[in-house]
């Protein structure tokens, strides 16, 4: 009815521009209200659109269809779209995601709440493996570790840890480029004479545990 894209899509919230790789952000300087004009524009191109591969490639980039609702002048679908509170506070959706997927509960300590880790954290050899992997395997080695190796490779490395799978792998390739590992075209670089030598995360791996949410 309101045109916006299914919580399930890429653009999943009514609200806000967030997108669903970065659902696990708690930290609300991020989350970029929508606005009312930016929505007409795109909605009024998925109707003009000529085409449906085209009106296709409109919603996947913005998330927006035209709804006969806009001709109201009155109306705003940033505003008047109501979050749904039966399955959020009737049916307890609300209380588990905060407390069993954001982890805020008094079984746990007290933080700045911008994400949590995973619950089910790799053992000490899987995480071994993994930053084998970080330091000399392939990107598409990267990429087949589990998604709790990523983020415990980027808890170690300082690095955001929230995210998808591909988010996570995307942005340990980015930091092992920076840190002269690997060539932008995924090879393994030449080690330079006067290259200063970089933080192997290895020696991260005595670093204290993050806290976990169950």
């Amino acid at each position: 009815m309101s045109g916006i894209a299914s919580y399930t899509s890429k653009h999943l919230c009514s609200e806000c521009t967030q997108l669903l790789e970065d659902i696990d952000d708690l930290d609300f300087k991020h989350w970029v209200p929508r606005d009312r004009a930016d929505h007409m524009v795109n909605a009024n191109a998925w109707r003009e659109a000529t085409s449906d591969n085209e009106r296709k490639t409109l919603f996947e980039d913005h998330g927006v269809r035209w709804s006969e609702l806009l001709r109201l002048p009155y109306w705003d679908v940033t505003k008047f779209v109501v979050i749904d509170s039966m399955h959020c506070f009737y049916l307890r959706m609300f209380q588990r995601h905060v407390r069993e997927i954001w982890g805020m509960d008094i079984k746990y300590e007290d933080g700045p709440g911008i994400g949590v880790f995973p619950k089910d954290l790799p053992s000490e050899q899987s995480m071994e493996h993994a930053r084998q992997i970080l330091r000399t395997g392939t990107a598409s080695a990267l990429a087949a570790l589990n998604r709790a190796a990523l983020a415990g490779l980027c808890h170690e490395l300082g690095l955001r840890f929230a995210g998808t799978k591909k988010k996570l792998t995307k942005r340990l390739i980015t930091y092992r480029i920076n840190e002269g590992w690997f060539t932008l075209s995924g090879k393994p670089a030449e080690p330079s004479p006067n290259q200063t030598p970089h933080t192997d995360p290895g020696e991260l791996s005595n670093a204290e545990p993050p806290v976990t949410a169950n």
